[in-house]
């Protein structure tokens, strides 16, 4: 007996919202390893005293690379917003269709493998988050919500790291000036926490795709 699969426009346009996805997790990919990169050699800058990096010709103070820190989280946030967008955009067209629940789990998860078994290296063996706590904002309907990591998802050692070498490139720790190492400890701090609720929404993002 033969399976004929008949090709709708509903479809192709789903399969059109998955490549959207998988296409926005390389760009983050790269954009995380790109910053991993920058951080790393401003660390290492850091750790042999030097007042000066130069990457390529390009040379820029020590004592303002948060600079580049700030390029890198902008960039960050670009890919996050295009990542969890085009998921939702899926998920969104997914339950538009109606099609029957075991359907729905079935394109989900699939498309989850596709993410986390034959992905790119931020991706490789994720493991889901699910809610933990949340705590309402004061006078609005709204939650913050808490997620679970595991300490055996690539993506959760990444960001750690990320975080770790903001926190330790940005400021610096034998300035004499106290206004001053505030300052850019303040900064980094900003930056660390940002990058890490980044993290945080696009990994709770993709993870409804085992929701559906």
């Amino acid at each position: 007996m033969t399976l004929l699969q008949i090709t709708t426009p509903d479809n192709e346009f789903l399969k059109i919202l998955e490549e959207g996805v998988l296409s926005s997790a390389s760009w983050l990919n790269t954009v995380l390893f790109i910053g991993g990169g920058l951080l790393i050699t401003i660390n290492l800058y850091r750790l042999f005293k030097h007042n000066e990096i130069d990457i390529n010709g390009l040379k820029l103070q020590l004592n303002k690379c948060w600079i580049i820190v700030l390029a890198y989280s902008l960039a960050h946030l670009y890919c996050s917003i295009i990542l969890t967008k085009a998921t939702s955009d899926y998920i969104n067209e997914e339950k538009k269709q109606m099609r029957d629940t075991i359907q729905l789990k079935h394109d989900g998860q699939m498309l989850w493998n596709k993410l986390t078994l034959s992905g790119d290296f931020v991706f490789r063996r994720m493991e889901k988050r699910t809610v933990t706590g949340k705590v309402k904002l004061p006078f609005t309907k709204k939650h913050v919500h808490f997620y679970s990591i595991s300490m055996l998802d690539i993506s959760t050692w990444i960001y750690l790291g990320l975080v770790l070498m903001i926190l330790n490139g940005i400021p610096d720790y034998t300035e004499k000036r106290k206004k001053r190492f505030w300052v850019m400890l303040s900064t980094a701090v900003v930056f660390a926490v940002a990058n890490w609720l980044m993290g945080t929404i696009w990994t709770a993002k993709i993870s409804e795709l085992l929701n559906l």
